[in-house]
């Protein structure tokens, strides 16, 4: 994901919120113009997204308080904070510290948002989030104040489903990046493949954080156990596995065209005219996202 849809993705957050906080009336003084505080939460060390969108919010706040007919009563402001590592309690220790300087709803976190999801629940403050995939967070008589604009992993799932059905493909092989994001999409895909009478004949996981070119002994011995009891490869990882998938498997493989791989990337969205970039390294490295 871009920086340019980053941006336009958090100021439509920050428009429905700010217009949903201004229908209830929040403040009866209509001769002032108060503050209105939204918490940002985001994970800003390691490859955290929050040191690529941080700059977005802050041009959505700028043009969001320049435009009366959104908020003529009042002015947005936002706090950010650092929401720590997956399975902390930091995102909460900051949420709470935002509450009490007083932000009246949250944008993010990104990754984690489960607990964060239920401690807003139980304040009645809304909680967007831009990144957080989580199935759990779909039960909205749990998580009733909650909001995302990435789909969750299920959702994911069922378009692959929907795919190899369409086919009539009934035997895959999994090749899963140790992501949390990823291994969410694979539990709920093997739940979806039983019940839909598909099989997994085999599940290989590979690293998070995946450089290319540094795993392919890894890549190779998927492929070298695994094209003789298979035609359907089914990817979720990032790009770069594709890339070097794409790359081993034609060069390991002789009758290439009776196999199809299906790669799911949550990062970027899909732009035909680079399409080059999910099958020929430097064509890939030429054209970057951001």
């Amino acid at each position: 994901m871009d920086v340019h849809s980053v941006f336009v993705i958090l100021l439509a957050l920050f428009v429905l919120l700010c217009l949903t906080i201004e229908a209830v009336g929040m403040d009866k003084d209509r001769d002032s113009k108060p503050n209105i505080t939204i918490g940002f939460l985001a994970t800003f060390k390691g490859d955290g997204i929050g040191k690529l969108i941080a700059g977005a919010i802050t041009v959505a706040v700028m043009k969001v308080n320049e435009r009366p007919d959104l908020l003529p009563n009042h002015t947005l402001q936002f706090i950010p904070a650092d929401a720590g590592e997956r399975g902390t309690s930091v995102a909460i220790r900051e949420m709470t510290v935002m509450r009490d300087s007083g932000a009246v709803a949250f944008i993010g976190p990104d990754e984690s948002c489960v607990s964060e999801a239920l401690v807003a629940a139980a304040w009645n403050y809304p909680m967007i989030t831009y990144k957080c995939s989580d199935r759990k967070v779909s039960n909205k008589n749990i998580y009733t104040t909650f909001a995302r604009t990435l789909p969750p992993s299920s959702k994911i799932s069922k378009y692959v489903i929907s795919l190899l059905k369409h086919f009539n493909w009934n035997k895959v092989i999994l090749v899963v990046s140790e992501n949390h994001w990823y291994k969410q999409a694979e539990e709920a895909l093997m739940v979806l493949a039983k019940d839909n009478d598909i099989q997994v004949t085999k599940t290989y996981f590979i690293p998070d954080f995946y450089i290319s070119g540094s795993h392919e002994e890894d890549i190779k011995r998927i492929i070298d156990e695994s094209f003789r009891i298979t035609r359907i490869y089914i990817i979720l990882a990032e790009t770069d596995v594709l890339v070097d998938f794409a790359r081993y498997i034609g060069r390991e493989i002789k009758n290439i065209d009776e196999y199809v791989t299906i790669c799911v990337e949550d990062r970027k969205f899909y732009d035909p005219s680079k399409s080059r970039q999910y099958l020929n390294k430097d064509s890939y490295l030429c054209q970057p996202s951001v």
